[in-house]
């Protein structure tokens, strides 16, 4: 029993090692962090990539091994060209390379990682960009996992850009507010759900796009404007009378004094005092008194004219006051 488990033992580390060599092997060049990004996101960053170049099946020569095997090659530090890919590959035994950057703005990232290679044109294989306008930081470094496997397998989203009429809308994908437009993001392939909204005077536009892997789309939201509806027409004004029983009184006041003061001219000269088979003894002086009842009449009369065209007056004002501030 004890020879079989010898044979595995000797034979098992040399499978692992031979399916370690079979495997391709990438280095991870740079990971740089710019904006005002926290000290503590590089090393995430770092973390989540190489995770996510595991998952896709590589091996992987993480950023800190590459800087301490290239301790004793200054001039390869930084240098990107193909010359110093093809040197770079020698000293840590890859073929391919990674570098990646972000760019950080108070929660808004902007993520790019490039695939380089020696045998490439310019030394460039692939890039992937990736935005977040809003994202933690636990966000974006699950984001830079996944580009890193999209990077490696080829790509499996598509880039979009997205303005809107008028400019400045607010734009939501699939029900996430992405920003103000123009918005530039990278989204998965499928269909998607865009819409743009202002706070007032325009209606919401929304529209749906099928993506496909690599397509640079754009897409034009156009707001329509909110109908103007218009104004109410004004309603009757009622008002209350200004002068009420008043004119009333006068007019009745000045009926009766004209009444009064014809009775007393009337009777003016007329004679008073008489007996029966007797002279008169005197006459009727009402003369002075009638005429002082019809100048009180002509003078309530006058009153009573004026509370009544100046009572027209105030109500007609009032409601043509009312309507010309509605209208307005």
């Amino acid at each position: 029993m004890k020879r079989p488990l010898v044979i595995l033992t000797l034979i098992l580390p040399a499978l692992a090692l031979q399916a370690a060599e079979k495997r391709e092997r990438i280095a991870v060049l740079e990971v740089a962090i710019e904006g005002d990004a926290p000290p503590e996101l590089r090393a995430q960053i770092g973390k989540s990539v190489d995770a996510g170049l595991r998952a896709a099946g590589l091996e992987v020569v993480a950023r800190d091994e590459v800087a301490g095997k290239l301790r004793n090659a200054r001039s390869l530090v930084g240098c990107f060209s193909t010359t110093c890919l093809a040197r770079i590959g020698n000293v840590v035994g890859a073929k391919r390379f990674l570098r990646a950057r972000v760019e950080a703005s108070g929660a808004a990232y902007t993520l790019e990682l490039e695939l380089l290679a020696a045998d490439a044109p310019g030394g460039l294989v692939e890039r992937v960009e990736r935005n977040c306008p809003v994202c933690t930081l636990r966000e974006v470094t699950d984001l830079a996992g996944k580009a890193a496997v999209e990077l490696v397998n080829g790509r499996t989203t598509a880039h979009v850009s997205i303005d809107t009429q008028p400019p400045g809308a607010q734009v939501s994908i699939d029900g996430v507010v992405a920003g103000d437009a123009p918005v530039e993001t990278d989204l998965d392939a499928g269909a998607h759900d865009f819409r743009a909204t202002l706070p007032r005077g325009y209606r919401p536009a929304d529209a749906r796009r099928q993506l496909v892997p690599g397509e640079r789309a754009e897409v034009l939201l156009e707001l329509a404007p909110e109908p103007v509806l218009p104004a109410p027409a004004p309603r009757p004004v009622e008002t209350a009378s200004r002068f009420g029983a008043w004119k009333w009184a006068a007019a009745g006041g000045a009926v009766a004094l004209v009444a009064g003061g014809v009775a007393l001219l009337a009777l003016d000269g007329g004679t008073t005092d008489c007996s029966a088979g007797t002279p008169c003894k005197s006459l009727y002086d009402t003369k002075t008194a009638g005429i002082a009842a019809l100048v009180g009449g002509a003078a309530l009369g006058g009153l009573s004219a004026y509370l009544f065209l100046n009572d027209r007056v105030a109500v007609t004002t009032t409601a043509t006051a009312v309507s010309a501030r509605l209208s307005f």
